[in-house]
């Protein structure tokens, strides 16, 4: 059973692109095989997604998930 209530809430951390990536020229991909997981590369656009619960139960509480990948991947799928 799930508390959310309305569609998630897209919030661009660099509206204008990330620092440092003005002229990156790679094109973000996304990978994975049967034995790893799940791995985006070249993201220049990060957002962060607030799923936010209906208020008439929402307690103020908040968790943030990030996936990890050693500053060069997002490996989203652990």
């Amino acid at each position: 059973m799930s508390s959310v209530v309305n569609d998630p809430l897209t919030i661009p951390l660099w509206p204008d692109g990330a620092p440092g990536s003005e002229s990156w020229t790679q094109i973000e991909t996304e990978s994975s095989t049967a034995t790893t997981p799940r791995v985006i590369r070249n993201v220049t656009q990060p957002t962060l997604t607030a799923y936010l619960p209906d208020p008439a139960t929402a307690t103020g509480a908040a968790a943030i998930v990030c996936p990890g990948g050693a500053f060069h991947i997002l490996a989203i799928d652990h």
